[in-house]
């Protein structure tokens, strides 16, 4: 009959035969009969319900549907391992197949005792010499090679293409695929010689095993081609690359990664012999496709997202680099080029930080607090999912020794509950909030678009840092620029590291050492220089910054030489005494707090300040731990109340600060909180959505300051009176997280006076404001003042008090303007000599909406 078990089994085999073939439109229907019958007839527990999941989740693989196949990995992993037990060799081809998904989006710190595990289950239970331990070897090989650790990689490699040809034989599919990988790695290591035998025997076995128009001979082509380009052969390599993309093409869609990778593979081609319009043609293509992949990872909330479109980064970078190559042949097409390069460059950059801030303003432009408070819930739980899902990855890749069924379990209950809740709320935003989903999708914003969203006075300057070139945009009102720079984001970032070496008051003790002001006039004359005419009319500067650019005010650039002395500061010719700055994370935060934020109701109360916690450890200059690290419980992760307390000094300071700030916005000494009132309970029992502005002065602490153990990432937080014994949810420290959750603001400036707040969060990678001020945007912030290196406590309050005061006294002017004012107040009339050091003045930037008139 229809529905019974062996129906299902000639089913699976069919599809088997059609995707070994290529033929996916053919066998995804089969698979998914097949699967339904063993789930009627065997239940949703069965082995055979596992494999026939695990065998749908391979195919939306292949096919680079991500989000399809991850879940399907995850059930058939599961069923497996409560059915057949941990060591099963059917577990460890699930562990393979997840860790294979991980490795394709360039998650490898998932993915890599994932293979460890699946490896050490293969040679236990199957034996050294299995086909399957060599599968094993190949995967953990293949992730070493992505890794660039190839003294790791060839070892494997060599010993699985051992045991295959063993095994399968010297013609058999696997065999050619240890070949091709060997090949790979002595090719990336110079050694062509070696590797052309490998490919070409590799690719006569697939051609002959699985045929001419396999997507696995199209890698066997494309990888010969490779070889060939890379040595200066394009005759021989052009053909291969186009009959590789033929194939893929037909096999796998025009929108397959693969695709994408084989066009850029000739456009590479036709790079390297100056054939830019034809290289642009095939580069603009992949573009598109990594886009829509961007778009298709965006509204499915995959925990691949960032990393797969930090994956494919260089294709972005490399559609730049073509498109001003094609500029520099053809200068009629600046225009066009430029309006095409500027929308590539959205693409580049890292999208967490600009996320939330997309997220806030798409929440407050429905104008109805219900659907407001619904979409808040979305994306928290949303999060949470994503954290529980990372949580059951790590739990699940413990070596064998170290596995533990009952918080496996959990996990994974957790994770079906919250997946449970967000499909629901999912469902009703789509319902009663359908403008959501298209208002938080990351879209790139149009030069035109963005003009139109300048004021007179006004310019914005992105930046894009790659390996081999860098490129900056400068937009304003009535003018588009697109130009390269000559620098890599090395260079850049070594002329960074040196500035900001100089700028730290801890690194740099009490700022005694002269900053290089000839570095940062060379670094402007890299960056910006070139536009300096054309930025004469611009008076407020929004900056998107790249790279290493994320960690410096560019307020600390300077627009010509030294005529005198190079540390006499106050006759310096900083950028800031020609124009004021503002750090957006992204183009698209621009358009998010100019069309979408500016429908929220404003708050109705003025200020309120929290700082001045009660710390007993030795007076400091400085807010923050000065390189200390605060250790949690190995058990809660929570710091002892009486660590934080005795090592955090106590600021005075930051009292004379909040309120002479409040008396300036016209708020009364109820708005201000101290000392013991200075406290976590205290926040949240504070409706700060009714504050315009929100202050903390006090400690704030970067992630590398905080070693926690069960929590998992140590994160960034800021500093307040700890209890008598802290608990999980209160030990002094509000961290990152709970401000994302756990706020709610409707703040149009969070003032964030302590040490290294527009800090990274921690994360491999991260850019900056990604911490702390992340973490204010999703709350509820549309603008933010963060810090990039220890303050001085003492300029800090006369900064941040005079910049209150210029902002009171004229709003039109903005809040970056206003603390460009205060900054050069206190460079021009300085209380001590050092404090005319950039390290004193220059360590706030606005992040947000800091322009004309807000």
């Amino acid at each position: 009959g229809p529905m019974h078990p062996d129906t299902a089994q000639s089913l699976n085999n069919l599809a088997g035969l059609y995707e070994s073939q290529g033929q996916y439109t053919k066998a995804e229907p089969l698979y998914k009969r097949a699967l339904a019958i063993y789930e009627q007839s065997l239940g949703p527990m069965h082995p055979d319900t596992a494999q026939s999941l695990n065998n749908l989740a391979l195919l939306y693989q292949s096919q680079g549907q991500y989000a399809k196949a991850e879940p399907l990995y995850k059930r058939a992993l599961a069923i497996r391992e409560q059915a057949l037990g941990p060591m099963h060799p059917d577990v460890a081809q699930g562990l393979n197949n997840l860790a294979l998904l991980y490795d394709s989006q360039g998650q490898y710190a998932q993915a890599e005792p994932l293979y460890k595990r699946a490896l050490a289950i293969d040679e236990q239970a199957l034996g050294p010499m299995h086909p399957y331990t060599a599968i094993g070897l190949n995967n953990l090989a293949l992730l070493y090679y992505h890794q660039g650790q190839y003294a790791k990689a060839e070892p494997l490699y060599k010993r699985a293409l051992a045991i295959v040809e063993q095994a399968l034989g010297p013609m058999h599919p696997d065999t050619a695929s240890s070949l091709n990988n060997l090949a790979a790695l002595y090719r990336l290591q110079g050694q062509y010689a070696q590797a052309e035998p490998l490919y070409k025997r590799a690719l006569a076995i697939k051609e002959q095993a699985l045929g001419p128009m396999h997507p696995d001979t199209a890698t066997g082509l494309n990888n010969l081609a490779v070889l060939y380009d890379v040595q200066g052969q394009y005759a021989q390599a052009e053909p291969l690359y186009k009959r590789s993309l033929a194939i893929i093409e037909h096999a796998l869609g025009p929108m397959h990664p693969n695709t994408a990778q084989g066009l850029n593979n000739l456009a590479a081609l036709y790079d390297a012999q100056g054939q830019y319009t034809q290289a642009l043609q095939y580069t603009r293509q992949a573009s598109c496709i990594y886009y829509q992949r961007i778009l298709e990872h965006s509204r499915a909330a995959t925990s691949g997202e960032n990393k797969e479109k930090t994956g494919v980064k260089y294709a972005f970078a490399y559609h730049l680099k073509i498109a001003a190559a094609r500029l520099a042949q053809a200068p009629n097409l600046r225009d066009a080029l430029t309006a095409e390069t500027f929308e590539i460059s959205q693409l580049f950059h890292d999208g967490t930080v600009g996320n939330a801030l997309a997220q806030m303003a798409a929440r407050f432009s429905s104008g109805n607090d219900a659907l407001a408070d619904l979409a808040r819930a979305k994306e928290d739980t949303q999060q949470m999912w994503q954290q529980a899902d990372a949580a059951l990855i790590k739990a699940i890749g413990q070596p064998n020794a170290k596995q533990d069924p009952q918080l496996i379990q959990s996990l994974r209950t957790r994770v079906q509950e919250l997946r449970a809740k967000l499909d629901g709320l999912n469902q009703r935003l789509a319902q009663e909030f359908p403008e959501y989903a298209a208002l938080t999708i990351p879209k790139p914003i149009a030069l035109g678009q963005v003009q139109r969203l300048l004021k007179p006075g006004e310019g914005l300057v992105a930046f894009t840092l790659s390996w081999e070139k860098s490129f900056v945009w400068l937009i304003t009102p009535n003018s588009a620029s697109f130009r390269q720079i000559n620098r890599t984001a090395e260079d850049i970032a070594k002329q960074v590291k040196i500035l900001r070496a100089k700028l730290d008051p801890v690194a740099n003790t009490r700022l005694k050492e002269a900053f290089p002001v000839a570095i940062a006039h060379s670094l402007y004359q890299d960056i910006l220089g070139p536009e300096t005419a054309r930025l004469a009319d611009v008076k407020t500067l929004f900056v998107i910054p790249d790279g290493a650019l994320e960690s410096l005010p560019f307020s600390v650039l300077v627009t010509a030489p030294p005529t005198g002395n190079p540390e006499d500061y106050q006759n310096i010719a900083w950028l800031s005494r020609k124009l004021a700055t503002v750090t957006l994370p992204t183009v698209s935060s621009l358009h998010a707090l100019r069309t979408l934020a500016t429908q929220r109701q404003a708050a109705n109360q003025p200020f309120v300040g929290f700082g001045d916690p009660k710390f007993t450890g030795d007076p400091s200059a400085n807010r923050g731990v000065g390189g200390i690290r605060l250790i949690g419980d190995i058990n809660s992760g929570v710091i002892p109340a009486n660590r934080l307390s005795t090592i955090l000094g106590p600021l005075p300071g930051t009292a004379i600060e909040l309120k002479a700030n409040a008396k300036t916005l016209g708020a009364g000494a109820n708005s201000i909180f101290l000392q013991e009132r200075a406290n976590i309970p205290q926040v949240y029992k504070t409706r700060l959505k009714d504050y315009k502005v929100v202050q903390f002065a006090t400690h704030a602490l970067v992630a590398g300051e905080i070693k926690q153990f069960q929590l998992g990432q140590a994160e960034p937080a800021i500093a307040l009176t700890p209890p008598p014994q802290s608990t999980p949810d209160n030990d002094g420290l509000l961290r990152a997280s709970q401000i994302a959750k756990d706020l709610k603001l409707n703040a149009d400036w969070v003032v964030l006076s302590a040490c290294n707040t527009a800090a990274p969060d921690g994360s491999s990678g991260a850019p900056g404001l990604s911490g702390l001020a992340k973490a204010f945007f999703y709350s509820g912030a549309k603008a933010l003042l963060v810090s990039h290196w220890s303050v001085v406590s003492q300029p800090a309050v006369v900064l941040t008090g005079h910049m209150f005061k210029q902002w009171q006294e004229n709003r039109q002017i903005g809040r970056a303007e206003a603390l460009r004012r205060a900054q050069m107040y206190v460079l021009d009339n300085p209380d001590r000599s050092y404090y005319t050091h950039p390290g004193a003045w220059a360590p706030f930037v606005v992040a947000g909406e800091g322009g004309v008139g807000r």
